[in-house]
């Protein structure tokens, strides 16, 4: 199995589980999207910080 295939793959299920859990779950999968929204954007203030100064 090479690489690209594997990414394909895991990309797919990847995919078909967040599609399952938004139709499952959508309460549940709002709060989980403002959770990961939330750390991406102090991720980003903590690597943009030392070029504020």
């Amino acid at each position: 199995m090479s690489l690209a295939l594997a990414r394909r793959i895991g990309l797919y299920l990847l995919a078909v589980g967040v599609l399952y859990s938004v139709l499952s779950e959508p309460a549940r999968s709002g709060e989980f999207v403002q959770l990961v929204f939330t750390a991406l954007a102090d991720a980003a203030d903590g690597l943009l910080a030392p070029l504020n100064r």
